[in-house]
């Protein structure tokens, strides 16, 4: 066999022994040419006629080449479940013995692994999973083939819990602030930024009443023909270190500085703040970003850290980060014009 009947052949060989194509880059490029990518594969892997298989060529035999010995599959399987495989996308994968996990937060998988991949499924919190392998783009490989990135997964299920915030918006003064258990609560609201940290073992999870008027918004926004979606929730004192220290090793510390809490001062550890669809700021002009912005009060919600306002809430743009405060206190944070810190009259900046 040859030409393209025998690469077709090849390609359908190397789906049943797991191996995955596709075409991923931080920045979504075009689709690849597969014909090139193939053609050059099968010259690489394929075995002479009459040729015994080298280590680095594949161990399906072809019309004439006789089966490799027991000895050599197991110690061939045995690499496999150790080495990183490589695919013919940016990312590699890492095999590892299934471990079953837990959906922290709700998230879709997605197909390839990267922000903005197409979305497959939608997981609940909670939902468990079975993971097969990691990834260096820092998303986990499920036993069904699609991915969800590694900080919506959890070793252990979350706890939900129910709370409440205040029914009577809270006046722009700076007055009334108070600390419980090492939790800042000004005028009734619990405080995360640069300036108030949560205490290390604050674990709540995620707030029910926010989380329901996180899906009430979603159904309204479908209403109108406007999709929203979770992209990141509650995280845990933990979870953020490591978000954050990997930052600091990308970007160094001044410049994560600007996009991502320390440890301790994430609102995302309150329970109350959702991430949602895009990781962009072009995410702001969209019709999304734009309803989203224009509509979040109803529900309860406002857009966490505005544009031009970094020199106040200590973080640059992010169109997609909302914050539960409950209507009547949200309501009035928007109609007011200002941020949180503005409204609340606090500051946020780290002591160092």
């Amino acid at each position: 066999m040859k030409g393209k009947a025998f690469i077709a052949i090849l390609l359908a060989l190397a789906t049943l022994t797991g191996c995955s194509d596709g075409n991923v880059s931080s920045n979504i490029p075009s689709q690849p040419d597969f014909s090139t990518t193939t053609d050059t594969a099968a010259t690489e892997t394929v075995p002479a006629e009459n040729t015994e298989p080298s280590e680095e060529t594949t161990t399906v035999p072809s019309d004439t080449t006789p089966p490799p010995a027991a000895e050599e599959t197991t110690a061939e399987t045995e690499a496999t479940e150790t080495t990183p495989v490589e695919t013919d996308t940016i990312w590699t994968e890492s095999p590892v013995q299934d471990t079953v996990m837990y959906v922290n937060t709700e998230c879709y998988s997605r197909k390839d692994a990267f922000i903005g991949a197409e979305a497959v499924e939608l997981y609940y919190i909670n939902d468990e999973v079975n993971v097969v392998a990691t990834t260096d783009t820092d998303y986990y490989k499920l036993d069904n083939g699609a991915f969800i990135h590694m900080d919506y997964l959890s070793e252990s299920k979350t706890e939900i819990t129910t709370t409440t915030t205040a029914a009577t918006p809270a006046q722009p003064t700076g007055e009334g602030i108070e600390v419980i258990n090492g939790i800042t609560y000004v005028q009734g609201i619990m405080i995360a930024n640069k300036t108030y940290a949560l205490p290390s073992d604050y674990n709540p999870g995620v707030s029910s009443e926010a989380y329901n008027a996180l899906i009430e918004m979603e159904y309204a926004a479908a209403n109108e023909g406007i999709t929203l979606f979770l992209n990141s929730g509650f995280r845990s004192y933990s979870d953020q270190y490591v978000i954050y220290n990997r930052y600091v090793s990308w970007d160094g510390k001044a410049e994560a500085d600007r996009y991502s809490a320390r440890p301790g001062h994430s609102e995302h550890q309150t329970g109350y703040a959702f991430d949602l669809n895009s990781f962009e700021e072009s995410f702001g002009e969209t019709p999304e970003g734009i309803w989203l912005a224009e509509n979040c009060h109803k529900y309860g919600f406002i857009i966490r850290y505005p544009k031009g306002k970094e020199h106040i809430t200590g973080y640059m743009y992010e169109p997609w980060h909302v914050r539960y405060l409950g209507v009547d206190i949200a309501t009035s944070v928007y109609e007011s014009g200002l941020t949180l810190e503005e409204y609340l009259g606090i500051t946020s900046v780290y002591a160092d």
